[in-house]
């Protein structure tokens, strides 16, 4: 059983580097799983200004042993 669940969420400039980093992740099993969604439209603070921009957002979820040593 894992000592803890970490759930990260993130969003990417586009659907191909999502889908990159979700292969990265997983393949280096620093993910159990990571979903990359379908775009949506980010509004932020960037410079002193509001933003928008297209993202594609993932979600990826990782567990802790804290009885396991780092790989």
């Amino acid at each position: 059983m894992p000592d803890a669940a970490i759930l990260v969420l993130t969003s990417l400039p586009d659907h191909e580097g999502a889908l990159a980093l979700a292969r990265s992740l997983v393949k280096g099993r620093l993910a159990a799983c990571v979903n990359v969604g379908a775009p949506v439209e980010s509004m932020y603070h960037w410079r002193g200004e509001i933003e928008t921009a297209r993202e594609v957002p993932g979600v990826k979820s990782c567990f802790w042993f804290e009885s396991i040593e780092p790989m």
